[in-house]
């Protein structure tokens, strides 16, 4: 896995065989800031002994 840091947020790059088949190729998920701050508050709020999906 791979990642980078943008002014949008933080991307992530799967090679192929880590989520998938070699014949589906890369895969590419963005996480944004603003989804980021949310999960963040949702944390602190909650506690560290809880899942947010």
């Amino acid at each position: 896995m791979h990642l980078a840091v943008n002014p949008v947020g933080i991307d992530f790059y799967f090679a192929p065989y880590e989520v998938g088949s070699y014949a589906d190729g890369t895969f590419h998920v963005r996480v944004t800031w603003s989804e980021l701050k949310v999960t963040a508050y949702l944390h602190s709020k909650l506690g560290a002994n809880h899942v947010i999906i």
